[in-house]
């Protein structure tokens, strides 16, 4: 949704907000953690569920309504260097593409988390926009010694 969520509200409903701090709406959450959203009329204008890790967002679009999964927040470059790793692997978020590359991740911040970052590349083979950053970890020894 293109709105932030505020908690000053009655238990019941909720209101939240364009990104210029406009009052667009209500929203309630039910009995299983399903929000629903309301326009200033109180018309159902979306539903946000969670499920694990995952968080689904349904819009009303005219008369049907889109789904939209969004990807669980990683963690931080600053973790990922304290486990060790200093490289990682950026794949194409278009599964018939591919295409990956390896890079040094020293130029990120640490308090920014590998999610944050995914939506910024491009991909250079198929031009699809949006990545999935996973960390480069070292080969795992086997055997004795």
């Amino acid at each position: 949704m293109l709105a932030t969520m505020s908690g000053t509200a009655s238990a019941r409903s909720k209101r939240f907000y364009d990104a210029s701090g406009k009052g667009i709406g209500t929203y309630s959450t039910d009995s299983q953690g399903t929000r629903t959203f309301y326009d200033s009329r109180g018309k159902v204008i979306g539903r946000e569920s969670t499920s694990g890790n995952t968080t689904t967002v349904y819009v009303r679009r005219a008369r049907h309504w889109q789904a939209t999964v969004a990807s669980p927040q990683k963690i931080t470059f600053g973790e990922m260097r304290e486990g060790g790793t200093r490289e990682v692997l950026v794949y194409c978020r278009d599964h018939r593409c591919s295409h990956h590359v390896e890079t040094n991740a020293d130029g990120w911040p640490d308090d920014v988390r590998l999610s944050d970052i995914e939506p910024g590349f491009v991909c250079t083979r198929c031009g699809r926009r949006g990545a999935e950053v996973r960390p480069k970890f070292p080969d795992a020894r086997m055997g004795n010694g």
